[in-house]
């Protein structure tokens, strides 16, 4: 099996791929930063980025990787927007 990971950061890519071959997964990457929508849920924002993907590859079996930060103390925040605020403050 052939499982295509769609990432525009090549070191996600690698640990995610060396993770996969352990158990006998062989991966291609296909170089895209998708446009995430903005959603406070998680689930929401992931569905939409797979399938997404899934287009791209042209229907290939995909593999997305999605996180966010949630600090209970704030309300979750940033959560599903740490991604924007990490580019506003210029945190690479």
């Amino acid at each position: 099996m052939t499982l295509t990971i769609v990432t525009g950061n090549t070191k996600k890519f690698t640990e995610m791929s060396r993770a996969l071959a352990d158990l006998g997964v062989e991966c291609e990457r296909l170089n895209g930063d998708i446009e995430e929508i903005q959603d406070l849920d998680g689930a929401v924002v992931v569905r939409d980025k797979v399938l997404k993907a899934f287009a791209l590859s042209g229907g290939r079996p995909v593999l997305v990787d999605d996180s966010g930060i949630y600090f209970a103390r704030y309300n979750n925040f940033p959560g599903t927007y740490s991604k924007y605020l990490f580019k506003a403050i210029g945190y690479d």
